[in-house]
């Protein structure tokens, strides 16, 4: 970039180089301290595994939770894009310095698609690795095709 280019100024300040390397990075990661929100969500993670392993909680259970929690956190995330979207139709999208403008139920059916195939993957993979599948006859497959094994 020169003076000339217009890109030089404000956008060119928010440009910062990292030179450290990744053992650097790695190492900065354990000096850090944790918070009272981060020791909170490290024992909220741990209690399920704590009931599993010594309250004799049902492992396959506790498996569901974790599943239905991904679940509702997109819904959650859905909710939000429609409030948004009630509230600003229609937001930028960015291309090659090109803006068009864009529905907000466009981005709501884009999350939906990509968040939904995200799920079903881990839902497979869950009932394949956690017996699931094979208990209720559903195949990692069962979410793509139509038709169980």
């Amino acid at each position: 970039m020169t003076d000339s280019d217009p890109r030089v100024g404000a956008e060119a300040t928010k440009i910062i180089i990292l030179t450290r390397n990744n053992f650097q990075v790695f190492s900065m990661m354990f000096k850090r301290t944790l918070t009272q929100s981060d020791i909170f969500l490290i024992a909220a993670n741990l209690l399920p595994v704590v009931g599993v392993w010594f309250f004799g909680w049902n492992p396959k259970e506790a498996f569901i939770v974790y599943c239905l929690e991904t679940i509702i956190i997109g819904f959650y995330n859905l909710l939000k894009m429609a409030i948004i979207t009630a509230v600003k139709k229609t937001d930028i999208w960015q291309n090659n310095g090109n803006g068009i403008r864009v529905s907000g139920l466009f981005f709501m059916f884009f999350f939906l698609v990509h968040y939904g195939m995200f799920v079903a993957v881990q839902m497979g993979l869950f009932f394949g690795v956690s017996g699931i599948g094979d208990e209720y006859n559903i195949s990692f497959f069962s979410f793509f095709l139509n038709g169980h094994n």
